[in-house]
């Protein structure tokens, strides 16, 4: 089923779809975690669905090829490796130029286009100037400043949404097997992790250290308890998270000292919060350089925080 949160995004395109006014080229657009993976495989699917309801009926026989993933006019790009290359896109290309055997309509998915390779993205480009007709590319990314400019302006692009803090918490209680154990995140928790109740949920299930843990040692950063090195050395697996975690506090204590603020001194500590906000964002594009070391860039965003007084 389609989380709740995208179900009024995908009812308007599935509204044009079914007026012929669905762009054939898709760009769903959305931060990690927000489901539009899910959102573009249920389009997919709708697209192909030989009923005339919202959703996809599940039943048809293009359906249950679908959920068979061996429907022939559905053409989706996998790649084992972090580069989409160009030999992928082409052979998909390929397909969806030959006429369809089932029905009019011929989709074709790739997700996280940002990771494409400049032939990729090129090849990707020609098709979707010349399409060919009942031809759709659905396309997903998270990081759309990446994107060719080219390509952007040849999609129509769609916003998934991330759900409210409500909507966020009926979702993980529907997740639950227990419902009366369920721990449910506070809204500063779920920020953590970009107010996804997807991001949380996998976090939970995994063995990885939470951002109560680093909250913990946040703390004892700012009461020189712990050093910038040790933390940093710490966390370096989850160098990302910290990165923005450590953002996300410090807007926190911001704010708190903005409400709070009495005096001089105590205005020039708020000052010092933005100035580590900032750090925190040069930091996040600093990691996603190959090959820098992490500690490092961690210790120093970290040491910040520490010489605060």
């Amino acid at each position: 089923m389609l989380y709740p949160w995208l179900l009024t995004t995908f009812t308007k395109l599935a509204e044009r779809l079914a007026q012929d006014k669905l762009h054939h080229g898709v760009l769903l657009v959305g931060e990690k975690g927000c489901g539009e993976s899910q959102l573009a495989h249920t389009l997919a699917k709708r697209i192909l669905c030989a009923s005339d309801a919202v959703l996809p009926c599940g039943s048809c026989k293009p359906c249950l090829l679908f959920q068979a993933q061996s429907h022939p006019d559905f053409h989706e790009v996998l790649t084992e490796k972090t580069q989409i290359g160009v030999d992928a896109v082409r052979a998909a290309i390929e397909q969806v130029n030959k006429t369809a055997q089932m029905s009019a309509n011929k989709v074709v998915l790739i997700e996280h286009i940002e990771t494409m390779s400049e032939s990729a993205s090129n090849a990707l480009l020609k098709t979707l100037e010349e399409p060919t007709n009942h031809t759709y590319l659905i396309l997903t990314t998270n990081a759309p400043q990446y994107l060719l400019a080219t390509i952007k302006s040849r999609c129509e692009k769609i916003r998934a949404v991330m759900p409210s803090y409500q909507q966020s918490v009926d979702y993980l209680m529907e997740q639950a097997v227990d419902k009366q154990a369920v721990a449910l995140p506070t809204e500063l928790e779920l920020a953590a992790y970009k107010h996804s109740p997807l991001l949380f949920l996998a976090k939970s299930n995994s063995s990885d250290m939470s951002f109560s843990e680093f909250e913990t040692d946040f703390t004892s950063l700012l009461d020189k308890v712990e050093s910038a090195e040790s933390i940093a050395a710490k966390w370096k697996e989850q160098a990302a998270d910290v990165v923005h975690w450590t953002a996300q506090l410090s807007l926190q204590y911001f704010a708190k000292g903005v409400q709070q603020s009495t005096d001089q001194s105590r205005a020039v500590v708020d000052t010092q919060w933005m100035k580590i906000y900032d750090s925190a964002s040069h930091a996040s594009k600093k990691l996603r350089q190959a090959g820098l070391n992490k500690v490092l860039i961690l210790s120093a965003l970290l040491a910040q925080v520490h010489q605060l007084d």
